[in-house]
C-alpha cells in the first residue's frame, strides 16, 4: 500500500496531449525526444541563462574538474540512510496489511485499498515542479551559488502555495460536485470523508520534498531521507493506530494526514534552519520568460508523474471495474506490494548514485561520471536479482504468516512481477540520473507511450485473467516503452554502448537471482517446517550468512575486485579508486 496517501485528479485527455506539450515548448517528434542529441534547438534568452544547460558533448568536450572528494563517504551514508529507511517502510507495510484485515475485514480493506489508489492519483499535480526545482537546487549548490538557489525557493514557495489551493478546489469539485467516488462504487458518507482527509494530507505535504532536496543539494541525501522517513512512516503509523481504536476509515484516514502535516513540516523547517541557516524562503514570481522556461522543463516531469501514478494504480482500478472481484484486487496489490520491495530497494541506490553522478556531471567530471555509472547498473542489478531470488524462494511461507492465510501466494503473478522488477533494477541509476539533471524529454516520451500500453494491454487482458493480466500490461509496457529506449538514449548521450552497460547488470541480475532462490530454498529445506514470523526471521538471517561472502563477486567486475581486495587486506587506505574501475 503506498505510504503517501496522495489524493487521484483525472489525467488530462491524453488526446490534448500535443497541444500542451506544443504550448510548454515540448515536442512529440520521436527523433526529437529519444535522440535529442541529433535535433538541438536554439536557446531562449531564458535557457541561457537557466541552471543545467550543459550540452550533449560536455562531458566529452569539457576539462574534467575533480568531484570525487567525499565520494565513498556520500555514497555510503546517502545509501545507508536510505536502507534503514527502507527497512523501517517495509516493516510498516507488512504489519499493516494483516492488521487492516484483521480489524476491517476483506470488504472494508477492499474499498480502503480502492480509496488510496484513486486517492494516489493526486501525485500528478505536482506537475513537475519537484524535479524540475529541486535539479535546480542541487546545480546551484554544487557550484556553490547562494543567492540563486534561494531564488529558486522563493520561486517554488510562490508556485506551490497556488497548486495547493487549486489542488483543494479540484478536489472539492471531484468528489462533491461530480461525485466520483459513486463512479468507483464507493458510496456513503464513510468513503466521502475519508477521501477529503487524504486530498488534505497529501496537498499539503505536496511541496515537502522540493524544500527537503537542500539537505541532498549539499551532499546531505541521508537527512533529506531521514525527513522523508517521518513524513511518510508516521502517517501509516498513525493510520495503524486509528483502526486499532476503532476510529475507521474516516479517522484513519484524518489521522495519517495531521501527523503527516505536523511531523513533515514541523522537522523539516526545524533542522533545515538549524543546519542551513544561510538558506531562505520568500515570494517571488516567474517573469514571462521563466514562466515559458518552468512550463518546458517541468512538463516532461509531470507527464513522467502522471504516468507513474497511473501506471501503479489504474490497474486495481481496471481490476475492479472489469472483474468485480474485491478478492482479485486485494491479491494484485498484496502481490504488487511484495514485488514492490526490489523495486524500493533498486530504486533508493538509484536515487544515491544519480544524486552523485549529477553533482559530477555539473563539474564536467566525464570520466568519474561514466564509471559510476557502470557501478551503479551493476550494484542496482545483483541487488535487485539477489532480493527476487530470496522472495521468490520464500513466497509461499512469507504469505502464509505474513497475511494469516487471507491471501495465498500466486507463483504465475508474484513470477511475473518480480521478474519485471529485476529487469528494470539495472537501469534505475541512467533513469534517476536524467529526471534529477532535469534532462527527463526521453523519459516523458517513453512514460506517455508506456501508460497508452499499460491501458490497451490492461483493458483487454484484464477481463479474462485478472491480476495477471494486469500484470503483464505492466510489466510488457515498462521493457518494450521505458527500459530499453531510455538506455540506449542515455549511453549515446554520453559515448557508451548501451550493451556494455546493460548486460553486465542483467548478468549480475540473473546470477543474484540463482544465488538468491537457491540459498533460501536450502536453508528452508533444512528448516522446515516455517510457521512463525521468527522463523522467517531466521530464514533470512541464515540465507544473508551464505550469500553475504559472494556479493564482492556479484556486485563488483574483476579490476573492483582487486581494489576491494586490497582494502580488505589492508594494502589501501581509502576506496576512492574504487570508483574509476
Amino acid at each position: 500500500m503506498p505510504l503517501l496517501m496522495m489524493v487521484g485528479c483525472c489525467l488530462p485527455d491524453l488526446d490534448c496531449l500535443p497541444g500542451l506539450l506544443a504550448r510548454g515548448g515540448l515536442s512529440l517528434d520521436p527523433k526529437r525526444m529519444l535522440f535529442p542529441m541529433f535535433s538541438r534547438q536554439p536557446r531562449t534568452p531564458s535557457e541561457q541563462s537557466a541552471p543545467m544547460q550543459g550540452e550533449d558533448g560536455d562531458l566529452k568536450s569539457q576539462t574534467k574538474v575533480p568531484s570525487n572528494k567525499g565520494l565513498g563517504a556520500r555514497l555510503v551514508a546517502g545509501i545507508g540512510a536510505m536502507g534503514a529507511m527502507l527497512v523501517g517502510l517495509t516493516l510498516l507495510q507488512l504489519a499493516s496489511v494483516p492488521l487492516f484485515l484483521s480489524v476491517w475485514g476483506k470488504q472494508i480493506y477492499s474499498e480502503w485499498v480502492m480509496l488510496v489508489a484513486a486517492a494516489a492519483m493526486l501525485g500528478a499535480w505536482d506537475l513537475g515542479l519537484q524535479m524540475h526545482l529541486g535539479s535546480r537546487i542541487r546545480h546551484n549548490a554544487a557550484r556553490g551559488n547562494v543567492p540563486d538557489l534561494n531564488n529558486v525557493l522563493a520561486l517554488g514557495t510562490a508556485l506551490y502555495s497556488v497548486l495547493v489551493g487549486t489542488g483543494l478546489a479540484l478536489v472539492l469539485l471531484l468528489i462533491e460536485g461530480l461525485d466520483v467516488l459513486e463512479r468507483l462504487g464507493l458510496s456513503g458518507e464513510e468513503p466521502r470523508l475519508a477521501a477529503l482527509g487524504m486530498a488534505v494530507g497529501a496537498l499539503v505535504l505536496l511541496p515537502r520534498g522540493f524544500v527537503g532536496s537542500v539537505f541532498s543539494a549539499r551532499g546531505e541525501q541521508h537527512w533529506d531521507t531521514g525527513l522523508s522517513f517521518f513524513a511518510s512512516g508516521l502517517p501509516v503509523m498513525a493510520q495503524m493506530g486509528a483502526a486499532l481504536a476503532g476510529w475507521g476509515m474516516v479517522g484513519a484516514a484524518w489521522a495519517g494526514a495531521g501527523t503527516g502535516f505536523v511531523a513533515s513540516w514541523g522537522l523539516t523547517l526545524y533542522f533545515l534552519r538549524s543546519r542551513h541557516p544561510d538558506v531562505h524562503f520568500g515570494l517571488r514570481w516567474p517573469g514571462r520568460e521563466e514562466r515559458r522556461y518552468i512550463v518546458r522543463k517541468s512538463m516532461t516531469h509531470a507527464i513522467l508523474g502522471a504516468s507513474h501514478v497511473g501506471v501503479v494504480h489504474l490497474p486495481v482500478l481496471l481490476i475492479k471495474g472489469l472483474t468485480g472481484s474485491g478478492g482479485a484486487v486485494i491479491a494484485y496489490t498484496t502481490m504488487r506490494m511484495f514485488s514492490g520491495l526490489v523495486r524500493q530497494v533498486t530504486g533508493q541506490l538509484g536515487v544515491a548514485s544519480a544524486l552523485e553522478m549529477g553533482r559530477q556531471y555539473a563539474q564536467k567530471d566525464g570520466a568519474g561520471f561514466r564509471a559510476l555509472m557502470r557501478v551503479a547498473t551493476r550494484l542496482c542489478g545483483g541487488v535487485g536479482g539477489l532480493l527476487v531470488g530470496l522472495l521468490a524462494g520464500g513466497g509461499d511461507d512469507i504469505f502464509a504468516i505474513w497475511t494469516r492465510g487471507n491471501v495465498t501466494f500466486s507463483p504465475i503473478l508474484g513470477g511475473i512481477l518480480l521478474v519485471g522488477a529485476a529487469v528494470a533494477g539495472p537501469v534505475e541509476g541512467p533513469m534517476t540520473f536524467l529526471r534529477v539533471t532535469d534532462q527527463a524529454e526521453t523519459l516523458a516520451w517513453a512514460a506517455a507511450i508506456r501508460f497508452f500500453l499499460v491501458l490497451v494491454l490492461a483493458v483487454a487482458a484484464v477481463p479474462v485473467l485478472g491480476g495477471v493480466g494486469a500484470a503483464l500490461a505492466v510489466v510488457l509496457s515498462e521493457w518494450l516503452a521505458m527500459l530499453i529506449p531510455t538506455l540506449v538514449t542515455i549511453c549515446r548521450r554520453f559515448d557508451v554502448h548501451w550493451l556494455s552497460l546493460a548486460l553486465p547488470g542483467w548478468g549480475a541480475a540473473a546470477a543474484g537471482a540463482c544465488l538468491g532462490w537457491g540459498t533460501v530454498m536450502a536453508v528452508s529445506t533444512l528448516m522446515a517446517p516455517v510457521t512463525t514470523v521468527g522463523d522467517i526471521v531466521l530464514l533470512f538471517v541464515l540465507c544473508g550468512l551464505v550469500v553475504t561472502p559472494c556479493l564482492p563477486f556479484l556486485l563488483l567486475s574483476q579490476a573492483q575486485q582487486a581494489v576491494f581486495w586490497a582494502l580488505w587486506r589492508g594494502r589501501l587506505t581509502n576506496i576512492r579508486g574504487i570508483w574509476r574501475r
